[in-house]
């Protein structure tokens, strides 16, 4: 599940579920929570379900690849 932008319905959403996290950027759930906990992503609970920001999620991928030296 997303929720969308309030500005765009086209645009990307602004968070994700764990699992698209997971689908985002490639990796296990246990992976995703470990990011999570450690402050390299950022959540937003909403009940009991735990979002992901997307501009988070962005930047994690970008320090990875300035880290490896692509991009």
């Amino acid at each position: 599940m997303h929720a969308y932008r309030a500005d765009s319905p086209s645009s990307l959403p602004i968070l994700v579920d764990v699992t698209e996290t997971c689908r985002l950027i490639g990796c296990k759930r246990t992976l995703v929570y470990e990011l999570l906990s450690s402050g390299r992503l950022k959540r937003c609970k909403i009940g009991r379900r735990t979002l992901v920001t997307h501009v988070s999620i962005e930047r994690f991928v970008q320090e990875c690849l300035d880290a490896s030296g692509a991009a």
